[in-house]
């Protein structure tokens, strides 16, 4: 986008100048037309603190009639983020208290906080003249584990719960944004790219859901370094194969009647599919001894 024109303007909670390097994932500081992050922000102790948002538009200058892009993140729902007081409607909600209760009210309560956070971006925006002509898309980077199979957080697991994402586009044009069954977070980047005219580069791997050949059957995923899982659609199915290197153990899911894990069916399904599957799973660079079942030869 800055090469099409664009200003680059990041206003973001939360310490991305030192969390595993993500600010250099978003370019050079030379490319930055304005750039805020938890890290640099003045009035706030906490870099989790999401007034740190309010805070950069504040100082974000009135739009020029130029092309902009504007990224924010928000840490509201995130365990680290910080609850401002009049949020924590739902109770108890112990910050460090890893049972349902309490990690379920918690996190309503930062869900209920940055809905509040996205209507002020959206009054700023307004009011700053961003809006006019404008695409607005708002999605998280990952699920949660809310006690499910006695699992909290996002980064242990690859089950629905940790890897299904909201995505809201507010467009103001009546355009119909195709494919979302089967989107992945990817495929934003060149959607909007897309969207905007502009050529795509080739190095992108997400697919525009505006694409005609857009076909996807196979997705991988990953969490830690130890638990994997792909998702391949076949006619109207959508089966999801999971495998944890740690314990060996698999298990075999059809999404569209069971989207939440609740019957694992590999046992049950033809065994050549199975190991289909499996060969799908050695992209991982996994060792085909250790994922593969064949049938007993008969004497």
């Amino acid at each position: 986008l800055k090469d099409q024109g664009y200003d680059l303007n990041f206003i973001v909670s939360g310490d991305h100048a030192n969390f595993s390097g993500l600010k250099s994932s978003y370019g050079k500081n030379s490319d930055f037309d304005y750039y805020l992050d938890g890290s640099v922000t003045q009035k706030y102790s906490d870099p989790n603190d999401d007034r740190i948002i309010l805070e950069g538009l504040e100082t974000l200058p009135q739009y020029k009639n130029t092309p902009a892009y504007l990224h924010f993140h928000l840490m509201s729902v995130h365990n680290l983020g910080v609850r401002l007081n009049k949020f924590k409607v739902y109770q108890p909600a112990g910050r460090t208290a890893f049972d349902a209760e309490n990690y379920i009210n918690r996190y309503d309560n930062g869900v209920l906080q940055a809905d509040d956070f996205v209507k002020k971006i959206f009054t700023a925006l307004s009011e700053k003249g961003y809006l006019q002509n404008s695409i607005v898309v708002i999605t998280g980077d990952h699920g949660e584990a809310l006690g499910e199979r006695g699992e909290f957080g996002h980064s242990r697991g690859v089950q629905t719960d940790q890897l299904l994402t909201p995505i809201l586009i507010y467009d103001p044009e009546d355009v119909k944004y195709s494919n979302m069954e089967y989107a992945t977070l990817v495929d934003i980047a060149p959607t909007i790219v897309d969207r905007l005219g502009l050529p795509v580069p080739e190095s992108w791997e997400g697919v525009s859901l505006f694409s005609e050949e857009f076909n996807r059957q196979l997705t991988y995923h990953q969490q830690q370094s130890e638990r994997f899982a792909i998702i391949h659609s076949k006619e109207d199915k959508r089966y999801k194969l999971m495998y944890d290197s740690k314990t060996g153990k698999q298990e075999l899911y059809e999404l569209n009647s069971d989207l939440y894990e609740t019957n694992n069916i590999i046992d049950s399904l033809d065994l050549e599919y199975v190991n289909t599957l499996r060969w799908y799973m050695q992209e991982f660079d996994l060792d085909p001894d250790d994922l593969y079942e064949y049938p007993e030869e008969s004497n």
